[in-house]
């Protein structure tokens, strides 16, 4: 479904102070939130392009493997439409409910949504070594 997912650049600062100090002292990644913003995720991303109206809610967070062993973190989330209908084109996923620091940011073609429609947006950041 995704387009382009990109881990943010304070993305990678929350994952280098999660080392340094523990996720607890950061927030763990696990709250979604989705757009309409259409331009393509980049690095330097620090939100949502266009954060629509609903909240962010907060996923369930997992491990997962793809390739070694829990080498994946999942996210799932489900977002419920709450006003009149809209296109979500993006995705991104949060330390916070509101605020905080954007972790990744995902663009992908829009899905039109209306009142009471929902979308389940499972998010997985895969890590793995260098050669």
């Amino acid at each position: 479904m995704a387009d382009l997912n990109k881990l943010t650049n304070t993305g990678i600062h929350l994952i280098n102070i999660a080392m340094k100090t523990g996720m607890t002292s950061t927030g763990i990644p696990c709250f979604v939130g989705w757009g309409i913003g259409t331009t393509p995720a980049a690095a330097t991303d620090t939100g949502l392009e266009t954060p629509a109206t609903e909240s962010r809610t907060n996923g369930t967070e997992t491990q997962q493997t793809t390739t070694t062993t829990k080498d994946t973190v999942q996210v799932i989330a489900v977002i419920t439409c709450n006003a009149t209908g809209k296109s979500i084109s993006e995705v991104g996923l949060f330390n916070n409910a509101t605020g905080g620091t954007c972790f990744m940011r995902s663009t992908f073609t829009p899905i039109a949504v209306v009142e009471d429609d929902t979308i389940t947006f499972t998010l997985k950041m895969v890590f793995t070594r260098g050669a």
